[in-house]
């Protein structure tokens, strides 16, 4: 399984797109054990925060909500989307 680090080796950001409500913990938890704070540097905490079903990390390591219209526009500057299962080495 990849780190963060190593998606975000060449892109500015990425896009994650969560799928499943009982996810958000989950993808907190892994946001944080790769370095992610929100913005401003503040530290996530999965059990408390909420996050949405598309999150945006960027190569600083900042973690982001993504607006579901923007997800869906198919525009070629678009951050590479990738899905949260995949990330953690799943085929879901």
């Amino acid at each position: 399984m990849k780190n963060l680090k190593d998606y975000l080796e060449h892109q500015e950001k990425i896009w994650i797109d969560i799928y499943s409500k009982e996810d958000f913990t989950l993808f907190l938890q892994y946001a944080k054990e790769n370095g992610c704070t929100w913005g401003h540097n503040k530290e996530i905490d999965p059990l408390k925060d909420k996050c949405n079903y598309y999150m945006s990390i960027n190569n600083q390591l900042q973690l982001s909500f993504v607006p579901a219209y923007c997800w869906y526009i198919k525009a070629s500057n678009s951050p590479q989307k990738y899905k949260f299962r995949e990330l953690l080495g799943e085929n879901k």
